[in-house]
């Protein structure tokens, strides 16, 4: 169904022509023809339907309104029917319009290609009428300005739709933030309980338990000095883990090595070339979890263990034989399934389960290459695209208005030496324009150069222009530049010079014109005033657009802090009630292991160890531990990649990006995160790039889609031949 905004614009498309076709023949002091209604009532419809599909088929809704503004010009051009081609005015508009349109919804690529075809377009044709080459190439030029700037404003418009739509929806998920938060830190706590505590309890039930089991009195009392030393740890571990001390530091692979010779296993392997940190990490945790089970389930049993880096492949293989369960009710249920998660997140896979005799867990993740390329051959767009098309419409319409010819002006097509000049004195004057954001003081001083210097030689007699109407036609360019110096250089209010600059070179120019008679200097000195009003109300309001950004970029910076200050109060009350829990059951518990190893009851120990698992078991197994989705934003990355089995890396800090540039990096990675995959995440000034190495091609139609992701925020994209690798740049607007 047609929107309602798209049936009033139609509408108004037709009202329009349908008042100005009175109106228009009688400005131009002819009477309207009724005979001519044939043509202008069916051109006008084209116009109006073309308006009514702009978002749906925006190309064909644009070649539709170019046809009829075509048919149009050639049965109208020659005057026919007592009617001229400014007459219908429902053609050029609908044309304008859908391109607008084009450029909102559609790609980078088509828009742009929707943009030239209106001017190339519109060449021909007049060339196919038979007019001179001059008309032809200036109405194109000035076509092709007129359509940059409205390809320029579109664009514009999608990415501020695009922004809108994406602050929205992150203020939407925003407020479940101290809801992750707080489950995110009892993960943390019940995993860090997992692997420190019970691994320290468990190991006091299963020598405690096998110190029952002998009549020797030495061995009993080894391990009733093993209980007292490793209660006493349990307690210490406990305390730190339910106090603000930092967690524990990452393991390296001597700490496998010095933990596998803590459990008297021989059988062990360590070879192949060094690896990042955080896969010796992991592979600490996986020798440490599966000797942990192994001495619960299998004890006696005989281990071998097995830590090999080759063919791109890191390998953590911890087997038994089997044998006899220690002291029973000692599993959680919940170590392997973490352990699985976190080998999952690295991008590998764990495999555990029974073998021909006994028992293995292996953990294979693949090796990370060395280093990532970082903007190799990735076009860094932003906003900077837009200025190009700026430079495009400064130098057409200047050089559109000069080929253009009129009554008793030079054909500067027969003039091949001042033409080519002039054509290189408007491109250079342009060029500035493309560097407004980037280095605004820099392009300002160029362009006021340039300006200046055709100024002084038009003075001078060099270049036969008149200097007054050389100004007043590319004025309008140190304008866009003066209110760019205000808005986007840091010290702005240092930029005073440019109006000064602009006024005075204005001056010096119309006091030189046609008509102008008495003292030059005092001449330009007035008309200098006079310029330096409309030049400094648009320094002013360059000043007053920056005071409004810094206030916008203020406020979210406020508004961000407030949802972290929120989000580390939801931390620490999850943090201090999992404490009160620690210390109410647990450290009790591990506290009743001391005092009975101090004592020498062996049987008490045992009790007591299971008593503090049960209660650990109980914390880990917390209904508690789940909670809301993270808003989508870089904070969220690390989940969405741990749960596709990615293994993702981050480089430079997570600096307080726009919430629009976190969205559109989530949903890009969304659509390219999968199993087995490599992300690289780089955090740059000015924007975010995402690198992802698949095992699998992407799928066109999420090419497609990925594109549309980027393209509305002004990013650029790079597939590799075979779709295996995609890497994204996405801008930071507010820069």
């Amino acid at each position: 169904m047609p929107r309602r905004g798209e049936v009033l614009l139609a509408a108004a498309i037709v009202a329009a022509q349908a008042l100005w076709w009175p109106v228009g023949p009688g400005l131009l002091g002819k009477s309207p023809d009724l005979r001519a209604l044939w043509l202008v009532v069916p051109l006008t419809a084209l116009a109006g339907t073309a308006l009514r599909y702009r978002r749906h088929a925006a190309e064909a809704a644009l070649a539709a309104a170019m046809t009829g503004t075509a048919i149009g010009i050639v049965l109208l051009l020659p005057a026919r029917a007592g009617i001229r081609v400014t007459d219908v005015i429902a053609g050029p508009l609908a044309v304008g319009l859908v391109l607008f349109a084009l450029a909102v919804h559609g790609s980078l690529r088509r828009s742009v290609g929707g943009a030239v075809a209106v001017p190339v377009t519109c060449a021909a044709l007049v060339v196919l009428l038979g007019m001179p080459l001059r008309a032809a190439a200036g109405s194109g030029v000035l076509l092709g300005a007129a359509c940059a700037l409205i390809w320029a404003s579109g664009r514009r418009a999608r990415r501020r739709r695009a922004l809108v739509r994406a602050e929205r929806e992150y203020r939407a998920a925003a407020q479940h933030l101290p809801a992750w938060a707080a489950a995110a830190e009892r993960r943390r706590l019940a995993a860090e309980l997992h692997d420190v505590a019970a691994h320290r309890l468990t190991g006091i039930a299963v020598a405690a338990a096998a110190g029952l089991r002998v009549d020797r009195p030495e061995l009993r009392a080894e391990a009733i000095e093993h209980a007292a030393v490793a209660g006493r740890q349990a307690v210490d571990e406990l305390d730190r883990l339910v106090s603000l001390e930092p967690a524990r530091a990452a393991a390296t692979l001597s700490d496998v090595e010095t933990l596998v010779a803590g459990h008297g296993i021989g059988d062990f392997v360590r070879n192949g070339r060094r690896v990042p940190g955080r896969l010796e990490d992991l592979a600490y945790r996986v020798v440490r979890e599966a000797l942990t089970n192994a001495a619960r389930y299998a004890a006696s049993a005989t281990m071998s263990v097995r830590v090999e880096a080759r063919d791109g492949v890191f390998t953590v293989s911890v087997t038994d034989d089997g044998g006899t369960v220690a002291v029973g009710g000692l599993g959680g249920g919940q170590g392997l399934a973490g352990l699985q998660d976190l080998v999952r997140a690295a991008g590998g896979v764990l495999r555990a389960g029974p073998r021909e005799r006994g028992w293995q867990v292996l953990a294979e993740v693949p090796i990370p290459a060395n280093g990532y390329p970082v903007r190799t051959g990735l076009a860094r767009r932003g906003a900077a695209v837009r200025d190009r098309a700026l430079i495009v419409a400064a130098a057409g319409i200047s050089l559109g208005v000069v080929l253009l010819p009129s009554a008793g002006d030079r054909d500067l097509l027969a003039e091949p030496g001042p033409a080519l000049l002039m054509l290189c004195a408007l491109i250079a004057h342009s060029v500035p324009l493309g560097w407004r954001r980037i280095a605004p003081a820099r392009a300002m001083a160029a362009a006021v150069a340039l300006l200046a210097g055709w100024v002084g030689a038009c003075v001078v007699g060099w270049v036969g222009v008149d200097p007054a109407a050389l100004f007043l036609g590319s004025w309008w360019i140190e304008l866009v530049l003066v209110y760019s110096v205000a808005a986007y250089q840091p010290d702005a209010r240092r930029s005073w010079w440019a109006p000064l600059a602009v006024a005075a070179v204005g001056g010096v120019a119309l006091a030189n014109g046609p008509g102008i008679h008495g003292n030059t200097a005092a001449v330009a000195a007035v008309l200098s005033s006079l310029a330096l009003v409309p030049t400094g109300g648009t320094w002013l309001a360059g000043l007053g657009v920056a005071a409004l950004r810094r206030r916008r970029v203020t406020a979210a910076a406020q508004e961000r802090a407030v949802r972290q200050r929120d989000a580390a109060e939801a931390t620490a009350s999850a943090r201090g009630h999992l404490a009160a829990r620690l210390r109410r059951d647990a450290r009790q518990h591990a506290t009743a292991i001391v005092a009975a190893a101090d004592s020498g009851r062996l049987a008490e120990v045992v009790t007591g160890a299971r008593a503090a698992l049960g209660a650990l078991r109980a914390v880990i197994h917390d209904g508690e531990l789940e909670g809301a989705e993270p808003p989508p934003g870089l904070v969220a990355l690390a989940d969405l990649a741990a749960r596709r089995r990615t293994a993702l890396t981050v480089a430079g800090p997570l600096a307080a990006l726009p919430a629009a540039v976190e969205v559109t990096g989530y949903r890009a990675a969304a659509l390219l995160l999968t199993d087995g995959a490599r992300a690289h995440l780089e955090i740059c000034r000015d924007g975010i790039e995402v690198s992802v190495w698949r095992t699998a091609a992407l799928e066109p139609r999420a090419v497609r889609e990925l594109r549309h992701i980027v393209d509305e925020a002004d990013g650029s994209m790079a597939v590799s031949y075979g779709r295996d690798t995609v890497r994204i740049w996405l801008p930071d607007p507010t820069r």
